[in-house]
């Protein structure tokens, strides 16, 4: 339905168009389609800044930053989530800070930096606390417990682990 609106609307330089094309592309990668989904991201990043709207930047950054990451790229995913992370700080945006944050502590875990993965994600859990935003909380729990688990912390893994798996159960997040 993103295409068919996409061909039909008014406006194709308007933000409207930049948002859905960025969503496609965000689609593209959840598919593992990652050359269409940076081709369409990137397509709404520009028109993004043709347009100056900065918490669209900071998506198409953050989504660009996911599909480095899934491509095994961390250098890139770091500094886009960085940009992302800077620009969400700067507009007030604590989900989109928190969900950057949380992408750094992957990136960071991925690599093998437990430390600096429990540490990004230990900025992000009170964030996401703080929105209330329990699906976020359970990411970032069972983030937070696998990398203390990988760091030889085995209890504190388990029980961040156990409190991410309890919520996810209580939220039908299963």
């Amino acid at each position: 339905w993103l295409e068919r609106a996409l061909a039909t609307e008014a406006d194709p330089g308007g933000l409207a168009r930049a948002a859905a094309v960025g969503r496609l592309g965000a689609i593209a990668g959840d598919q593992g389609e990652f050359d269409v989904a940076r081709e369409r991201i990137r397509e709404s990043l520009a028109l993004a800044e043709r347009l100056g709207d900065a918490r669209l930047i900071a998506l198409d950054s953050r989504g660009l930053g996911i599909i480095a990451s899934n491509q095994s790229d961390f250098e890139q995913a770091r500094a886009l989530f960085t940009t992302a992370l800077d620009t969400f700080r700067a507009l007030g945006d604590k989900p989109g800070q928190a969900r950057c944050l949380n992408d750094l502590g992957l990136v960071a875990e991925r690599q093998g930096d437990h430390d600096r993965a429990i540490a990004y994600q230990e900025e992000a859990l009170p964030i996401a606390r703080s929105l209330g935003d329990e699906h976020q909380i359970c990411v970032i729990l069972g983030n937070l417990g696998g990398a203390y688990y990988d760091r030889g912390e085995y209890a504190r893994g388990e029980a961040l682990s156990d409190e991410a798996l309890t919520l996810a159960r209580r939220i039908g997040d299963t």
